[in-house]
């Protein structure tokens, strides 16, 4: 295979002793799933720096075009897949941990005064693009760009197009690499459009920024819904 795991990229980039940011290995979490997760989607890349920009945004083109938000918990860096189901290829297995940590009830959410307990922010349909396009290079056509892309046919003809910037991943070398990443990036957008906000009691102090939750409050016609932590901020008496 003449490409590389983008986890092994970010370890590298991240906590080299020689080449990297200078960011302690004791801080990164483990990159297994993640790992597990290119290899089993066939996300392969060849990296080229061809231009001077920060670290961190080299890292953030890694896991935008790889479908994976990084979390810090407070103590450590996490990488989560936003695939939650199994894959499996010839090069390997990823099984997401799609166990919640706790479910959340309406005995255990603190009156805010409002109507809920819960606000919940929605994308309207308009405000999410339904054409989506990424230039990558092409190794079986002597490394030339090439374009992939992927459309919404539904929301299309009922609401017009509505273009997404292109990507540009460069680092995948095949047309194949390139065209899973971008159905993925395309469903994550058009799929996960709800925030949820709400207050807990302190005895849920033990949430990290990246946790799967399940909320269950039949009025808003939730029952053990997942959801992941995106943000935690506390006080003395809830979080």
């Amino acid at each position: 295979i003449p490409d590389c795991n983008p986890a092994f990229l970010v370890s590298e980039m991240l906590t080299n002793p020689a080449t990297g940011m200078g960011f302690s290995a004791g801080w990164l979490d483990s990159l297994q799933q993640y790992s597990d997760y290119c290899l089993a989607a066939q996300m392969l890349m060849s990296p080229a720096f061809t231009a001077q920009k920060p670290g961190r945004d080299w890292i953030t083109d890694i896991l935008d075009a790889t479908n994976t938000d990084a979390c810090w918990t407070g103590e450590k860096l996490r990488l989560l897949p936003r695939y939650e189901q199994g894959l499996t290829s010839s090069l390997g297995t990823y099984t997401p941990n799609i166990t919640p940590v706790a479910n959340v009830t309406i005995d255990d959410l603190i009156d805010t005064g409002n109507p809920y307990p819960i606000t919940v922010d929605r994308i309207d349909d308009e405000d999410i693009p339904n054409v989506y396009r990424a230039e990558y290079t092409d190794r079986s056509s002597s490394y030339n760009t090439d374009i992939v892309s992927v459309e919404d046919e539904a929301s299309i003809v009922t609401s017009g197009a509505r273009a997404d910037n292109q990507k540009s991943w460069l680092w995948f070398c095949r047309s194949d690499y390139a065209q899973w990443a971008l159905e993925q990036h395309k469903h994550f957008r058009r799929s996960v459009r709800n925030r949820y906000t709400f207050i807990l009691p302190f005895r849920f102090d033990m949430l990290e920024v990246g946790d799967l939750l399940t909320i269950t409050y039949p009025l808003l016609n939730l029952y053990q819904w997942p959801v992941r932590v995106e943000s935690i901020e506390s006080d003395e008496t809830s979080s």
